[in-house]
């Protein structure tokens, strides 16, 4: 049985997780609008889910500015020195500063960005090309890691947390960086690399990758510092498109597969299809995927569907909570823009629908923080959109629905929206129009980006 791994999830997982909302939200608005107003439909009015409406406080204005965007945001990080920095659609790069956006030259453009530690924090941008800057982007280097990442070939960036070292993989090899220094290695003979798919750097340096045939996910491979290749392949732990990774205390990993997860401590692999995974009496869509996976302090591992049903494993078993149910109250008709779990800094479990739910001493408990006053009367329904434990602090942030965010600091509820013109909602707003915390600062700040207007909004303490 493979180990309990207690660490929370990967960085890397939370940041990818988090660039595919956005884009989900910026490119699928209509999308999302028919699956929200369908669901909608589907619910029973006089019968809401059983939670506590909770006393909520009404935020004030004074701590927040808005900052218009050049285009729509993919990606937003703070690094240690408080800088901030954007990646805009079409590569575009820019640095928060007095609430107006520095755009980086035109020709350094990237996908992903992140901080390389050491006395003076630099920013490194992967793209169609890799740069460096040290100077909070007054000068860039061009960095030339070979003809295998040349221009037009497609690249993604992993970084251990807290080491610096960083993996950057073409389709036909990787380029690790270390101590100021790159070295290159060969994809596995006769397989090709699927970076965009699945790639999680482990703590150790390894670096764990999705291989594919034809451009199919078709192995799990792991590559070691001593220049060994690892993989596994078979039907029934084939890693799935957009495969979601999460590394435990071992250094082995949790992956999703095509229909369930599996675990691989390195030298085997355990598999635990749906069938095993579902006790809760409600067969899960073959159709439907793991969306996003954590592993709690106390070495539980989790994992959220597609079709919202929270699956833990903890003690060597399977525990299945779907929606609906009264242990697990949160309405489908709740459903985010994307699945997603959520650890506070005590360990507890977070989801959010219609309500939110924390699991918390094995027990599920429910908060209703919209549904009462002060939003009587704001909008027909309001849902908790989307919510991330971004503060440094461990505040918890909710967005909800086009009018505003929740914030929890352990303790209280407090609420920042239009009626206080802490953040505006614009009148052409819809339900699924909502504000997504994107990144915070070491101070306590936060930014939102609000995905009608396409704008930032900046709380500072």
């Amino acid at each position: 049985m493979p180990p309990q791994p207690p660490n929370p999830e990967s960085p890397l997982s939370l940041i990818r997780t988090l660039r595919a909302v956005l884009i989900a939200v910026v490119i699928g608005v209509s999308v999302g609008t028919v699956l929200l107003l369908g669901l909608r439909a589907l619910r029973t009015p006089n019968n809401p889910p059983a939670s506590t409406i909770i006393p909520i406080t009404l935020g004030t204005a004074d701590h927040w500015r808005r900052i218009d965007s050049i285009a729509n945001i993919v990606d937003v990080q703070a690094f240690s020195d408080n800088s901030i920095w954007a990646l805009f659609a079409g590569g575009a790069i820019g640095r928060l500063d007095n609430d107006q956006w520095t755009l980086m030259p035109d020709n350094v453009m990237g996908d992903s960005m992140i901080e390389l530690p050491g006395t003076k924090p630099s920013v490194l941008l992967v793209g169609s090309a890799v740069w460096q800057t040290t100077d909070r982007g007054a000068s860039w280097q061009a960095i030339d890691l070979g003809a295998a990442f040349a221009a037009n070939k497609t690249t993604l960036l992993a970084s251990v947390n807290g080491t610096g070292d960083v993996w950057v993989a073409s389709e036909t090899a990787l380029a690790h960086y270390a101590k100021g220094n790159w070295a290159t290695v060969d994809a596995p003979p006769g397989s090709t690399l699927l970076p965009m798919q699945g790639m999680l750097a482990a703590r150790d340096g390894s670096l764990w990758i999705t291989l594919s045939k034809k451009g199919v996910p078709s192995a799990l491979a792991h590559y070691c510092l001593d220049d060994q290749w690892n993989t596994w392949e078979s039907a029934e732990v084939r890693p799935r498109t957009e495969s979601r990774l999460i590394e435990d205390s071992k250094v082995g990993v949790w992956f999703a597969t095509t229909n369930g997860t599996a675990y691989c401590d390195g030298q085997k692999i355990v598999s635990y299809t749906f069938a095993r995974m579902n006790t809760g009496g409600t067969s899960i869509r073959s159709d439907v995927m793991l969306e996003s996976g954590l592993i709690d302090q106390r070495g539980g591992v989790w994992w959220m569907a597609a079709n919202r049903q929270v699956f833990q494993f903890v003690s060597g078993t399977w525990q299945t909570y779907i929606p609906g149910d009264l242990n697990f109250p949160v309405s489908q008709a709740g459903v985010q823009q994307s699945g997603s779990l959520i650890a506070d800094k005590e360990g507890n479990i977070w989801v959010g629908g219609d309500v939110l739910a924390r699991f918390k001493d094995g027990q599920w408990q429910t908060f209703d923080p919209v549904n009462g006053e002060p939003f009587n009367g704001l909008m027909e329904k309001l849902y908790i959109t989307y919510g991330r434990p971004l503060a440094r602090n461990g505040d918890l942030w909710f967005g909800v629905s086009a009018a505003g965010v929740v914030r929890y600091d352990g303790r209280s509820w407090t609420w920042f929206g239009p009626q206080n013109n802490a953040l505006k909602m614009p009148v052409t707003a819809k339900i699924h129009d909502s504000y997504l915390p994107l990144a915070s600062t070491s101070d306590g700040g936060v930014l939102l980006y609000q995905t009608f207007e396409h704008a930032v909004y900046r709380y500072i303490p």
